[in-house]
């Protein structure tokens, strides 16, 4: 079957078998009109997937419109370049923060260099590690930059079973345990008291909403036990015990995410009579975007690639449920 490569303008040359006596005109107009299918349809996914992320309408618009032009990017293999580009200044950001978003969106290298170069990708986590310290026990932390950029940390409480022949109780702030944190890591730890013997549906979500992309970790679905009950119906303490949780990430825009990996350890990082739950991603810049030589500091060496990490831990000593969100820095 013969085959033609029929040039398409900023298309570049798509090969089509058995259609060489196509007019170039129509064969034009049906690769367009293929891609624009393709393209409408990641964006109607992405918008659906981020709603139910539980972003705002209008967030969620715009990280879909990101995830379209991206991929209309890879189809047309067309790259926005990054290199020998000046990003825009951050103060002029900060007069306008939407039309930073619009340039964005129109595919302006300095305005995606700039996105990239947030403080909230270069120094994030630092600053919520920070916030935490400062305000321990809260269980929704929000840093706002003045590009647009922020970041929402958010431990949500689930069911707590009743203390055995004791009061229903209801989870109250706590400082949260002291920990080392691993090598490589910035992180931020706060906490809740537990009462009981165990719970379920626990939470703790990480959202990173930049110019340029969105970004989330979550562990959910969280179930443990710290306790039990004995022949008489008395309290007796055991050791914490994770038996399920769910991890899963997301992302939008101009990076991309494998899937959250979950991984439970006892006594991690020196602690003791301590369970955890861990939901770890690495976030990956999309190949639409070139980076070579562009110099974005956030990045980690090994592939332009950074992790991120969203933790409940369960700690028998102090009564505590402990939201942990951290990131390769």
């Amino acid at each position: 079957m013969k085959q033609t490569a029929i040039v398409l303008g900023s298309l570049g040359s798509i090969l089509f078998t058995g259609m060489a006596c196509v007019p170039s005109v129509y064969a034009q107009t049906t690769t367009n009109s293929n891609i624009q299918s393709q393209v409408q349809s990641v964006y109607q996914s992405k918008y659906n997937e981020l709603l139910q992320a539980g972003l705002s309408q209008q967030d969620a618009q715009y990280y879909a419109q990101l995830t379209a032009e991206d991929q209309q990017l890879k189809l047309q293999n067309k790259t926005i370049n990054l290199a020998n580009v000046n990003a825009i200044a951050q103060n002029v950001i900060a007069a306008d923060p939407q039309a930073f978003r619009q340039k964005i969106l129109n595919g302006d290298p300095s305005a995606i260099k700039a996105a990239f170069e947030s403080k909230a990708f270069t120094q994030g986590m630092s600053d919520l590690a920070a916030l935490v310290k400062s305000n321990p026990g809260q269980t929704t932390y929000t840093l706002q930059y003045p590009d647009g950029s922020k970041i929402v940390d958010t431990i949500t409480p689930g069911t707590i079973q009743k203390t055995p022949n004791g009061p229903d109780v209801t989870p109250t702030s706590a400082s949260p345990s002291s920990a080392v944190t691993p090598q490589g890591y910035t992180e931020s730890t706060t906490a809740v008291n537990y009462a009981g013997f165990g719970g379920s549906g626990w939470q703790n979500t990480v959202k990173l909403y930049a110019g340029a992309a969105f970004a989330q970790v979550q562990v959910f679905d969280f179930h443990y036990t710290v306790g039990k009950e004995d022949v008489n119906g008395n309290y007796v303490p055991t050791a914490p015990t994770i038996n399920g949780y769910q991890a899963g990430a997301t992302s939008a825009g101009f990076i991309a995410s494998g899937a959250a990996a979950k991984d439970t350890e006892t006594n991690p990082n020196g602690l003791t009579n301590t369970a955890q739950g861990a939901a770890t991603t690495e976030w990956t810049i999309s190949s639409s975007v070139g980076i070579s030589g562009a110099g974005l500091s956030f990045s980690v060496p090994s592939n332009h690639a950074w992790q991120e990490y969203a933790i409940l831990r369960v700690n028998g000593n102090a009564d505590t449920i402990s939201d942990v969100a951290a990131e390769y820095s």
